[in-house]
């Protein structure tokens, strides 16, 4: 009895983790809208750094065309990180500003864009078409601005 409980426990933990979707965020480069699970959720522009050549910047509006945040790549070169993939020890990073009363900014770590995408969904900083303001809150207190202080002290 007790190994038809457990075969039948295991089943069901299987069933339900097989039922759990992964989100799925997908990007149409013509439109530059971001949509999640098939639902658009907001809208990407793309710009070439006037800064760093070969590099974009990204502007995030609303569906409607409202500027949300804006994504500026920097970088610096750091002597710690010199390392045989990365001979000259840059360091890349954006610059994140949102369009909020007071301009708030924090700095996150380059990555592929599509991961950046997904960082902006999960962690809820655009709802219906605004910034979420507890959100933003947050997610600027967890970044920060640690790239330009360290840029300051090299």
């Amino acid at each position: 009895m007790k190994k038809v409980l457990t075969l039948l426990l295991i089943t069901v933990s299987i069933a339900i983790s097989a039922k759990k979707e992964k989100t799925e965020l997908e990007y149409d480069k013509k439109t530059g809208i971001v949509t999640v699970d098939g639902a658009s959720v907001f809208k990407v522009v793309e710009e070439k750094s006037s800064i760093h050549p070969g590099v974009k910047d990204y502007t995030i509006q609303s569906l409607d065309g409202k500027n949300l945040l804006l994504l500026v790549f920097d970088n610096y070169e750091d002597y710690h990180k010199v390392s045989q993939s990365n001979p000259n020890g840059k360091v890349n990073f954006y610059k994140v500003t949102f369009f909020d009363a007071s301009k708030s900014k924090c700095e996150i770590s380059y990555n592929f864009f599509k991961s950046i995408m997904k960082l902006i969904y999960t962690n809820g900083l655009i709802k219906e078409g605004q910034l979420d303001t507890e959100k933003v809150e947050i997610f600027i207190t967890k970044n920060g601005m640690r790239f330009s202080e360290l840029k300051d002290r090299r």
